[in-house]
């Protein structure tokens, strides 16, 4: 990613040139929510409804491991509510604990979602979720099934990390060089990251948790589960990504991504293909709809939505308004 080697210094920059303050012109409440539609009129046609009873349902934005609805003017995904918003579909963006367990993460996660659909009226909701974000989505959706139509989940590690296990030991000669490469990189990306706090995240992600976490939370039969991954490191759409994935997706098959040097480490430790941190292999929960040429980061448009990098033609604004549209299309 071409912004990347400036990474160090973009939250300190943010920070000094705005005060932390935010221009967003929707209301954020005491619980970090945002309603990207709560200005637009009714949409057109059948994207939106004033009847919320059934679908098309809002859609919710559930941020991942050291995330943010908006830090001073950046979006965690970048770009991508107000480009939802400009098509016409209700969105709300809740804000969780940037660093934590789905443990926590999760019931804070349901507390917001409780209270959107209370103050929305809408029956069900539509939860994408971007890596932690979409294992917290899918704990919100075990415990209130009847309120989620669906759940989407990109680049999340469901069957558990093999970058996590490296970094915990379970390969010793690697694990504390790893673990230090994780917080260089995750650092250079969104400012320090306290190795305690990493090895706190890592250990939720591991095999062995995501095994018991998916013990306790399976798919449950009234909701769609829709999943997708990354594939980075110039590899190409093949193997395990090759399936009948839908045209939003399926238009990039013919690009490669380079993974971005914060990735590098961790990239060449996963299962191939992987996003430079999460293998395609875990990220697959319900119907799997294929890879995108994408890193961890260019799936939300990170850093400040520059390009993928090379001839890498991945738009990730476009890649989110095809998933929204798909999931109208769908019924939900």
């Amino acid at each position: 990613m071409t912004a990347r080697t400036l990474a160090p210094l973009w939250m300190i920059l943010v920070a000094l040139t705005t005060g932390c303050t935010t221009t967003n012109p929707h209301a954020i409440d005491d619980a970090g929510l945002v309603d990207a539609g709560a200005d637009l009129p009714v949409a057109r046609d059948a994207q939106r409804s004033s009847d919320l009873s059934h679908g098309p349902y809002p859609l919710v934005l559930v941020h991942g491991f050291f995330g943010f609805e908006q830090l001073a003017r950046i979006d965690y995904f970048y770009g991508v509510r107000q480009a939802l918003q400009a098509d016409g579909h209700r969105v709300f963006v809740p804000e969780i604990d940037p660093i934590n367990t789905t443990a926590v993460r999760g019931p804070q996660l349901l507390a917001a979602i409780e209270r959107i659909l209370s103050e929305s009226g809408a029956e069900k909701l539509n939860l994408i979720g971007h890596s932690q974000g979409g294992i917290d989505a899918r704990y919100v959706a075990q415990r209130i099934p009847q309120r989620i139509a669906s759940v989407t989940t990109i680049g999340s590690p469901h069957l558990g990390s093999a970058v996590a296990d490296a970094a915990l030991g379970r390969v010793p000669s690697i694990a504390l060089s790893l673990l230090q490469a994780l917080s260089r990189g995750l650092g250079t990306i969104f400012g320090p990251v306290e190795p305690s706090d990493l090895r706190a995240f890592l250990q939720s992600i591991s095999s062995e948790n995501m095994a018991r976490f998916n013990s306790q939370h399976p798919a449950i039969a009234t909701i769609a589960y829709y999943s997708l991954a990354g594939r980075s490191a110039m590899a190409p759409n093949a193997g395990r990504c090759q399936v009948n994935a839908p045209a939003f997706v399926s238009r990039y098959d013919d690009d490669l991504d380079p993974v971005a040097t914060p990735l590098y480490v961790s990239s060449r430790i996963a299962p191939q293909p992987n996003d430079g941190l999460v293998e395609v292999e875990i990220t697959r929960w319900g119907r799997f709809l294929g890879c995108v040429p994408a890193d961890h980061w260019d799936q939300i448009g990170q850093l400040f939505g520059d390009s993928p990098g090379g001839d890498n033609g991945f738009d990730h604004v476009a890649f989110y308004r095809g998933l929204a549209n798909w999931l109208v299309a769908q019924g939900h």
